[in-house]
């Protein structure tokens, strides 16, 4: 571990930057966060088995009070995450995946909106900027707390790798992101989250987040990480709510039908996917017009291949 910057002083909040292998880019997002307007903070990194990031971390030893944890090798962004956590002195939790950016004033924003929070309201996150392929597009959910408890089980939409702040003891209550989730750890915690605390949003755009492209190897069902997390997704989450029954009972288990319909369609399965889709939409078919919008262009997509 190599630490850099003055320890004595506690931060109000510490921002958590997984990396693994993004030397190229990782620039960006530290470059981000020494640019905020709100200066009260320390920065983790955490060094997941690279081969080259550390030496670009440590170039920001003079611009801010910056630590960097090396993982010998790579253990995933979840154990990432929570190395970061554990080792940090901040009231507040802010999360910055490593390819994504920061506008100047999110911190400052996202403080002062929890500061002056319902005492319920644990977490903060903020609208971003979504750079997928050639395509622009400016999210900025902003869901009253009762929605948002509902929204939540058709999946994680809000990127809170990068637009979340969150009060530091939430953690106790709700635990860790899940170290045995190599996918939708987000949605894991959040699931979690939203069953004691409530969110609030800043509904501008404060963070731009670049989506990354999940490599696209044909893995065996039994050995395909993303599968597996579905698996454990439904094994952790479905008997609390066949307990409860219902509405939200069905929401789950078709959003659970949907990331398997999503992960067949990248593997080129469209048969499979297709058997999903109808499955989810068998369980739960009262989405909005924006997901059917989605889907049809994602058949055509897939047909003109």
């Amino acid at each position: 571990m190599t630490n850099t910057g003055p320890a004595h002083i506690t931060p109000m909040v510490s921002v958590i930057i997984p990396t693994f292998n993004r030397a190229g880019i990782i620039k960006r997002a530290l470059d981000s966060v020494a640019a905020q307007n709100f200066k009260d903070f320390e920065v983790i990194v955490v060094d997941d088995g690279s081969t080259n990031d550390a030496a670009v971390v440590e170039k920001y030893s003079g611009l801010m009070r910056i630590r960097l944890i090396r993982h010998p090798q790579n253990r995933g962004a979840a154990v990432a995450r929570n190395t970061g956590i554990a080792a940090a002195a901040g009231r507040f939790i802010a999360l910055l995946d490593s390819d994504d950016s920061w506008h100047p004033d999110k911190l400052a924003c996202q403080v002062a909106a929890l500061q002056g929070a319902a005492p319920n309201v644990r977490a903060c996150a903020t609208g971003y900027i979504l750079h997928k392929g050639n395509r622009e597009l400016t999210i900025c959910p902003q869901p009253s707390p009762d929605r948002f408890k509902i929204e939540i089980l058709f999946g994680c939409t809000i990127s809170p790798g990068s637009t979340l702040l969150i009060d530091r003891p939430v953690f106790d209550q709700t635990g860790l992101f899940d170290e045995n989730l190599s996918r939708l750890e987000d949605w894991d915690w959040l699931l979690r989250f939203a069953e004691a605390y409530e969110i609030m949003f800043v509904p501008k755009p404060l963070a731009t987040v670049y989506a990354s492209t999940w490599e696209e190897h044909s893995f065996a069902n039994e050995a395909d990480p993303v599968l597996q997390s579905i698996r454990r997704m439904t094994v952790k989450h479905l008997p609390q709510f066949r307990a409860r029954g219902g509405l939200r009972l069905r929401q789950f288990r078709s959003t659970l039908f949907l990331e398997s319909a999503a992960r067949m369609y990248r593997k080129r399965q469209p048969l499979r996917a297709f058997g999903y889709v109808l499955a989810s939409l068998w369980v739960y078919p009262f989405r909005n017009v924006a997901f059917y919008s989605t889907l049809w262009h994602s058949a055509v997509s897939l047909v003109r291949k």
